[in-house]
Parts: C-alpha cells; structure tokens; sequence
C-alpha cells in the first residue's frame, strides 16, 4: 500500500510559520535570527542584519549562486542556493543598529547535496490552491493506499517507465500528486512530472504549476520520505478552453431537452449525447505526455497553445498558428521518415534549378542594365528570394501533417482558408478595434478553427479516437457565423 500522508505532514510542517537560525559563514547574515511564512503560495522571510559602517549600498545583503545558505529549527534544516534568496525590502532599526530585510526564498532542499534525490523514488506534490482537476475525466486505476482512500490515478507510461498521476484531499486541503514507481533521477522527473501536468493543461484547458516539492523515498510504498526538494514554478493557467470532455452536458448545458414524465431527460436522447464519449484513454494520455517530453518542439508549441486560449485576439492568433507550424513540422520529421512528399510547385529538381537559374540571370541583367549600385538594387536580398520560388505554399505545408496522422482536412470547415489566412493574423497586420464587431467576429471564429485543428492534430498523433469540443459551434452565437455542426465531433 502506498502511504500518502506522512509526505504531506513533511509539507504541511514546513508551511507552518516557524522561526529559523541562519547559517552563512562570513556573511552579515551569519547566524540571524528569520521568519519564514508561507503567503499565498510563496515562502516570504523576514530578518535583520547589523548596520555596517560607512556608506550604505547595501551590497553586504548581495547573495551569490554559490552562497550556501542554511536555515536551522531544531532538528530540520532547509538548503537555499544564493540565487534562491531573494531580498526585496530593506528598512532601518535606528534604535537597535539594525537593517530588517524582507524577501521571498524560491527553493530550498532538505540536503546540501542534490545527489540524494538520485536512484530513488520519487513523488511530486503540488498544493492545489485554485481550480480543480477532473480525474473522472479520465481512464484510471484504484490506488491502495494505507488510510484506505477511494483515490483514482491515472497510470501514465514514459519511455518504458510507470508514474501515477493523482489528486489526494487531506483536511480542507487539497494536492496534485505524482509518483514514479521505479527509481529515477531528480533532473528527468521534474521533466516528466512537468509534461504530464502540460498534457493535462492541453485537454482540460488548465495548467497547473505554482510551486511543487518533490520528495525523494527508499522504497516504493513511499512510507517515509528521507529528503525534500522544494521550487516555486511558473504561474497555473486557468483558461477552462479543454478539448475533451467525458460529459456532453458541460456543452449542451444551455438546451432544454424533451423529459419524460419523471421530468428525466428521455433516455433515448442521453444515448445520443454520450455516443462516441468517452474518458480520455490513458494510452492516448501517455502518448501525448510522450510526445512533449521527447520533442521540446512539441512542448513549447502547447505551452503557446494553451496561453493563447486566454490572451487577445491579436495575441491568441500568432500564438494558434506559430504552434501549428511547430506541431506540424515536428509531426512531419517524425512520420516522413524519409519518405518527405514533393508539395513544391515544380515536382522535379532538374527543372525547378533550371527555372530559378533563369530568373537569377534575368535579375542580374536587369540591374546590369539598370546601372545601379548594390544599395539601390540588391543582389543578395533578390537570390534569397528567387531561391525560394519552387517552395511550397505555406498552406500546404501546414495541411500536410494532417493526412501524415490520418485525418481528412477536408472536413473541418473553413480550414483551408483558415491556413490560408496565415499572414494577415501573423505578421502582425491585424487589430480590433472597439467598434470594429465584424473583424473581431472572423477572427474569433478563426480562433476556434485553429484551437479545433490543433486539437486534432496532436490528439490523432497519439492513436486517440473520439468526440472533442467544437468551440466555432459552441460559441456561434458570440461569432455570429451561421454554422449547423455539432458541439462534440468525432475524430
């Protein structure tokens, strides 16, 4: 049985406001007397120094990367690289000769030396201060665990290795835990643990981050953690824009269905929503975690995803469609194999160099006959161009990873003008203004076409099959497009 509590008591004593003695050898803070509080999901500190002599610029209160500064209250101490402790208010203490300092402390450790977190097991825990994870969204497993919770994990598989993703309640408080189920390194399991709270950002529409410990044990019940490494991380995002639900009522909230006399949605309608729902496959969900831990391209590409779901349409545009560029030429590298089909123009070689050979030599004739300098007439900028003749459109480049993962293009709506419209959202030559309603309109309805093909392009890439949301259909009503589809389409 795998026991839970006892890492989160760890935690939970550390959160406590407690008071600590500092340890820094040859420093003005060398044995200093700190406050450490936790306030909405930050430690902050709060100590004092002796006032130096002479002028103060308070470069005595300067920490390096190398300063090894140690907290100590009773039997526990907390590890903080220099770089980690951050001052951001300094005061005076006229009376006593004394400056009060106050910052925030973005990671300590339980250990001064990292390499205890190695060859061990190793768990993840995030507080969960805002929001909710679904897990029942989810294909899962029952967890044994040693207070005999009903807890649900969902088993994701990386690279051959198992971790077990899950939520755990304890008192009014609430935590994302993962855990390896065979020893690992410090360094790849914040990659890991990092990729799967990402693949769940991407189909629930909410990344969670914050802070996390990660807390390293001897074996694999994770009865009693030895060491703990804490980090604050980038912000959680909570933009609900999902692209899986497991409850057609979440997108048809709004529709009075026939009842029965029992006042029940009749059956036979139930039956229709929920065909072709299902929770999301767990093979599907390692793939997809898979995926962006093997190719940062990928990564990075859902990271913009998932943050253009809540930013303005001049910045949710450039961001859809610079991660589908990204998505589809990794996508492409991985399926072509070698195999890469001729989308120029031109199909053969021989005769697309022969062609831009022409043209080359008509541009340099011109500006022979031309008589201009370099500056006037530019040789260099004009070849740059002239080789790109024979190059693909843009379109088809973008289509392609599409048929490369087995689905037709074809039938989402509006696509190919929607690849087509590339540029104008891209470079940078479109805005809203206040009472421009027509142009935010397309571009919203735009907007949900891109979030809807990247949708399916990374969900088909990982083998899974079934109804996602269709935002240009469930939000029609603020786009103003007059589109008969459904809120939930089968892919």
């Amino acid at each position: 049985m795998i026991n839970v509590t006892k890492s989160l008591d760890w935690i939970l004593q550390i959160e406590n406001p407690s008071d600590y003695k500092v340890i820094l050898e040859r420093h003005v803070i060398d044995n200093a007397d700190l406050e450490l509080l936790k306030v909405e999901g930050e430690y902050h500190f709060s100590s004092s120094t002796p006032i130096i002599r002479g002028a103060q610029t308070h470069k005595e209160l300067n920490f390096q990367e190398a300063d090894n500064i140690v907290l100590i209250k009773d039997e526990r101490k907390l590890y903080i690289n220099g770089n980690h402790f951050l001052v951001s208010n300094i005061a005076y203490d006229g009376d006593n000769m004394r400056k009060t300092i106050k910052g925030s402390i973005s990671a300590f450790r339980s250990s001064s030396d990292l390499m205890v977190f190695d060859n061990k097991y190793l768990r993840m825990v995030l507080p969960l201060t805002k929001g909710k994870i679904n897990m029942y969204s989810f294909q899962g497993k029952h967890l044994d665990t040693t207070d005999h919770r009903g807890v649900i994990y969902i088993p994701v598989t990386i690279s051959g290795k198992v971790y077990r993703f899950y939520t755990y309640k304890y008192g009014e408080k609430e935590f994302v835990v993962l855990d390896s189920e065979t020893s690992c390194n410090l360094i790849d399991f914040r990659k890991v643990t990092y990729n799967i709270l990402l693949a769940y950002g991407f189909i629930k529409g909410n990344f969670f981050s914050d802070e996390c410990y990660v807390l390293a044990f001897d074996e694999p019940n994770m009865v009693v953690p030895q060491n703990i490494n804490y980090h604050s991380t980038r912000s959680t995002l909570l933009t609900g824009q999902g692209v899986h639900t497991s409850n057609p009522f979440s997108v048809y909230h709004d529709l009075d269905f026939e009842r029965d006399e029992n006042y029940a949605i009749k059956k036979e309608i139930q039956d229709k929503l929920y065909e072709g729902v299902t929770c999301f496959p767990v093979e599907s969900f390692s793939k997809l975690v898979e995926a962006f831990y093997l190719h940062e391209k990928l990564q990075r590409a859902v990271v913009l995803y998932i943050h253009g779901h809540s930013s303005t349409l001049e910045m949710r545009l450039p961001n859809y469609y610079v991660a589908l560029e990204a998505i589809t030429a990794q996508i492409c590298k991985i399926k072509e194999e070698g195999k890469k089909e001729n989308l120029s123009p031109i199909k053969h070689d021989d005769v697309a160099k022969s062609f831009i050979d022409k043209v080359k030599s008509l541009a340099k004739n011109a500006k022979a006959e031309s008589g201009l300098n370099d500056t006037d007439f530019d040789m260099d900028i004009l070849e740059k161009n002239i080789f790109k003749l024979n190059a693909p459109p843009n379109a088809d480049k973008l289509g392609k990873a599409f048929s490369l993962v087995g689905f037709d293009l074809n039938t989402i709506p509006d696509s190919k003008k929607v690849l087509n419209d590339r540029n104008m959202y891209l470079h940078g030559s479109f805005s809203v203004h206040a009472d421009d309603e027509k142009t935010f309109q397309t571009a919203l309805h735009t907007g949900l076409r891109l979030h809807f093909m990247i949708a399916v392009l990374l969900l088909k890439y990982c083998g899974f099959s079934g109804k996602i949301i269709n935002y240009a259909s469930l939000w029609k009503h603020i786009t103003k497009k007059e589109i008969d589809e459904e809120r939930l389409i089968m892919i």
